[in-house]
């Protein structure tokens, strides 16, 4: 899978390993960072946790890991990460269990970026478990820390910010949240405090929910996007 078209000066690897009965292994690492240390620091640690805890286990909750090395640039990262990853897929290729083909993989890229802040986006995929989403994080290129919530929106706004969330929600078809039987209302407060993530694009501020989270499996992840001339961002 190529990104060369979406994402100029992506830099792509992928490793393979086969077992004895046929059984392939595939991971991809896809990656776009500006050299600069706070984001590289960030983006090693993620990556780190993708490599680590491949193949499953990357959506679990938790602050993202601390990279074990720095780096200088983006090439320096995939090469190390990816000759971990290759051993891991090796011990993998040696268990004997039927036939099969499965593929991960990681793709973070850079999107948008403000004065220290840097939006990446993520996608992640795994043809065998139900863990493929995406999302977007935004980065504090001074510190390497992912912005929460309440890093960019003031907690006393909260209650405001959901009611500009809820009209907006739509799922992976373009279908609202609130036109569905699920019993969601305009005025819910409890749905923003279970989101997966948000981050700053340029449309605005868009908080997202990962598959399961609301509505069905079916529906994919909820997305809102906020323009920024209704949020009351901490940040200005």
């Amino acid at each position: 899978m190529g990104y060369g078209k979406s994402f100029p000066g992506v830099i792509q690897a992928s490793r393979q390993a086969v077992n004895q009965n046929g059984s392939t292994f595939q991971a991809t690492l896809a990656v776009r960072c500006p050299n600069e240390p706070g984001l590289l620091k960030w983006l090693a640690g993620r990556v780190q946790k993708y490599v680590t805890d491949w193949p499953a286990g990357y959506n679990r909750p938790g602050t993202d890991p601390v990279a074990e090395k720095e780096f200088r640039n983006t090439r320096e990262l995939v090469d190390y990460y990816m000759g971990i990853l290759e051993d891991a897929l090796k011990d993998a290729g040696n268990e004997d269990f039927p036939a099969t083909t499965h593929q991960t993989g990681l793709l973070l890229a850079d999107c948008w970026q403000k004065g220290e802040l840097c939006t990446f986006y993520e996608s992640v995929w795994d043809n065998e478990s139900h863990l493929s989403r995406d999302g977007y994080i935004t980065v504090n290129a001074k510190t390497g820390k992912a912005m929460r919530l309440e890093d960019l929106v003031s907690q006393k706004d909260f209650d405001a910010l959901s009611s500009l969330l809820m009209p907006r929600l739509e799922n992976a078809h373009g279908v609202r949240l609130l036109d569905q039987n699920y019993g969601y209302t305009t005025d819910n407060k409890t749905v923003l405090r279970q989101l997966s993530g948000c981050a700053m694009i340029r449309e605005g501020l868009i908080i997202y929910f990962n598959p399961y989270i609301l509505g069905s499996g079916a529906d994919g992840s909820y997305k809102a996007v906020i323009p920024y001339e209704y949020v009351p961002l901490a940040t200005e």
